[in-house]
């Protein structure tokens, strides 16, 4: 059985957010993380390859900064090999704001967005999908 490490996880997610249940529950899962590995983090976002990344990884991170552990250095380096072109967190939606620091169009604040769609749909009370039950797992064996 092949087994990640959470930052790979955490990675992989941010790479195809909209592949394993939005951007919403991407943001839920890393509400549930104490922190991560920053040297671990940068060594599967160079192993991508794509500076778009970087600047998608930077932007999202950053908003669990604090929560994840994560020092000004590791968002230096993210930006330092982020795209130099302008892109879209994923498809281009209406209410995107266009955030200079990342050269990224996102929505304006991830944690209100976070917090409005936990609180819609009840959150705390729904059965825990397998990203979240996967990321768990990571925390508990660190």
């Amino acid at each position: 059985m092949r087994v990640t490490s959470l930052e790979r996880t955490v990675i992989d997610s941010i790479a195809d957010f909209t592949k394993i249940g939005g951007l919403e529950e991407l943001l839920r899962c890393l509400a549930l993380i104490p922190s991560l590995d920053e040297i671990k983090l940068l060594e599967v976002l160079g192993a991508y390859e794509r500076g778009q990344l970087y600047q998608k990884a930077g932007y999202i991170l950053e908003a669990y900064k604090e929560a994840l552990s994560l020092s000004d250095t590791f968002f230096s380096e993210c930006m330092k090999r982020s795209s130099s072109s302008k892109t879209y967190l994923f498809d281009k939606q209406d209410d995107f704001v266009f955030h200079q620091k990342w050269l990224l169009y996102a929505p304006n604040d991830l944690k209100k967005l976070f917090y409005e769609v936990s609180y819609y749909e009840g959150y705390k009370n729904r059965t825990a999908g397998y990203w979240r039950y996967s990321i768990r797992n990571c925390v508990k064996r660190k």
